[in-house]
Order: structure tokens, then C-alpha cells, then sequence
């Protein structure tokens, strides 16, 4: 379903030129509506506000709570996906992925079980060879080996995602129940930024909650909001469909997600390794989940 055609969407809407700025976001989870404000009407104007389209040109007025304001010149746009975004979209994704390659490398590396093996390995190959060149060489090609197995990990990842829901976004998103897909539209139409919500892989989570997915900003556009801005797309959308939670998936190396997603009112409910490679590479997928306010979205102020 997409999101345009859900009622009660949130906004906020920026001050006059000169005037006081704008009110700080919503309380985590707790989202608060305003009627006929659809996905494709809202853009991302400076300090994060969110603003009808038709205030983001000079001289046009908003309908904010039924007072008129102008919201200055928007530095991106929330929108539906659409079939053109495809290739940008993908691109995004991985890119996105593979670039925490290095951070779980260097995460594999401090772990103590890792030191305490490659010590473990150095010393057997002294004590066997009987001199500290070889053991050397045996702890740089364990080195060495790891990288690809790292980079294995993520690659792997984004081949199955691209195979997937990926390959066919607006089946497995726009034309499937309680679910969309969302882009940040930058200057000149280019995308740098994804978020989409779905039925939750967990079985059981189903009914009860959304799942957010395929969060990335690109990385030029970070610490602009946008990422906030998005995720709220997807608690609005869930609430606004009744459920109760949402609920995702991001890893361990990902620490400024982790923080945005704290921020938003998600909290860690488990953890867990993806495979048996990522329980060699101490590499662990943390859940979060989000519950959202019981009740339908209350009236605009």
C-alpha cells in the first residue's frame, strides 16, 4: 500500500524568515498527525524541518494547524519510490554495505579471542620453527586470510539482498499489504537516501509490528537529518495502519545507526550471528524494536 494514500501523516513546519525556529522533532515514537499531508507533499527544509511542498516555494502558503507560514528553500525531498530510482537505489544499498567492510575488520582484530589466537599461533610456530621469521609469516597470512572473509560477509549479504526484494522493488514493496519504499530526493533529483517498510521476517512479529528496512544515507549527505527524517516515514506509516511496533535489524559495527535508531525510542531487544563465519568474525546482528502509542494518531493541533 503506498504511503501517499494513508491518512494522518505527521509534519512540521517551518517558521518565517526571522522568526523563531523550529520546534525540536516529536518525542520518540510518539508521532503526532496532521491530515492532508501525504509522503510525496513533505520536504526536508534546513535544522530538519519537515514542510508541506506547497510552502517550500516563496510566496506560497502552507496549512499547517490552519496558520500560514513559508518554509525556506528545501534541501531534499521525502518521496514514494518509483521505477526510475532502481539502479540508484541498488548502488545505495551496496555501497552502503560494503563500506563497514573495514570496520568489522578492525573489530575482528580487538576482539581478545582473536589476540589471544594469534598469539597462540605466533608462539606454536616459534617454538616449532625455532626462530621468530616464520612465526611472523604465519601470523601475517592469518591476517591476510581474514580480510577476504570479512569482505566475504558483506558481499554475500548484498547479493542475496540484491536477489530478493531488491530485485524487484516495487513487487515486494509497493504492491505488497503494509508495505512501502521511500527515497531522500537531494538536489537534482539524485537519491541519497532509502528507507522501506515491511512485514517482518520474524513470524511471530507479524500482526503486531512493521519492520524498517534498507535504511542508508549516502555518505556525502549524512548529518543532515535525513536518516531521522526517514525512519520517522516508517513510524508513521506503522502507526498510522495500526500496528503496535516496529522492529529492525542492524549490525554491530553500525554504531551511528545504533545511535539514530536509541534517538528515535528503539531499544535492544537481542543479538545474534548471522552465520557461522560471522561467529569466527565476532560479527553480530543487533534487533531493535520500537513500540509506538497505543490508539489511532491523534488530531492535529
Amino acid at each position: 500500500m503506498a504511503a501517499g494514500g494513508a491518512p494522518g501523516f505527521a509534519r512540521r513546519v517551518c517558521a518565517e524568515p526571522g522568526a523563531a525556529p523550529c520546534p525540536p522533532p516529536p518525542a520518540p515514537c510518539a508521532v503526532k498527525a496532521a491530515s492532508g499531508v501525504g509522503a510525496k507533499d513533505r520536504l526536508q527544509g534546513p535544522g530538519g524541518c519537515l514542510c508541506p511542498a506547497s510552502a517550500a516555494r516563496p510566496g506560497r502558503l502552507g496549512s499547517a494547524a490552519g496558520s500560514a507560514r513559508r518554509c525556506p528553500m528545501a534541501q531534499y525531498r521525502i518521496r514514494q519510490y518509483r521505477d526510475g530510482d532502481y539502479e540508484a537505489v541498488r548502488t545505495l544499498f551496496a555501497r552502503g554495505i560494503m563500506e563497514h567492510v573495514p570496520a568489522t575488520y578492525r573489530r575482528m582484530l580487538g576482539s581478545g579471542r582473536t589476540q589471544l589466537g594469534l598469539l597462540a599461533l605466533l608462539a606454536g610456530v616459534r617454538a616449532a620453527a625455532g626462530c621468530w621469521a616464520p612465526a611472523l609469516a604465519a601470523v601475517a597470512l592469518a591476517l591476510l586470510t581474514a580480510w577476504p572473509l570479512v569482505h566475504s560477509l558483506a558481499s554475500s549479504y548484498v547479493r542475496e539482498a540484491l536477489a530478493t526484494d531488491l530485485r524487484d522493488i516495487r513487487a515486494a514493496y509497493l504492491q505488497a499489504p503494509d508495505s512501502d519504499f521511500w527515497v531522500a530526493e537531494g538536489a537534482g533529483g539524485a537519491v541519497v537516501g532509502t528507507v522501506a517498510a515491511a512485514l517482518p521476517d520474524e513470524p511471530a512479529e507479524r500482526g503486531a509490528a512493521l519492520e524498517l528496512k534498507r535504511m542508508s544515507v549516502r555518505r556525502d549527505h549524512r548529518g543532515r537529518g535525513i536518516a531521522q527524517a526517514l525512519a520517522r516515514e516508517v513510524l508513521r506509516f506503522a502507526r498510522a495502519r495500526g500496528y503496535g511496533a516496529v522492529v529492525l535489524s542492524t549490525s554491530v559495527v553500525q554504531v551511528a545507526a545504533q545511535r539514530l535508531y536509541e534517538s528515535q525510542g528503539f531499544r535492544k531487544v537481542g543479538a545474534f550471528s548471522p552465520s557461522l563465519l560471522g561467529r569466527l568474525l565476532h560479527f553480530q546482528i543487533f534487533r531493535y524494536r520500537c513500540e509506538l502509542p497505543a490508539g489511532p494518531p491523534p488530531p492535529a493541533p
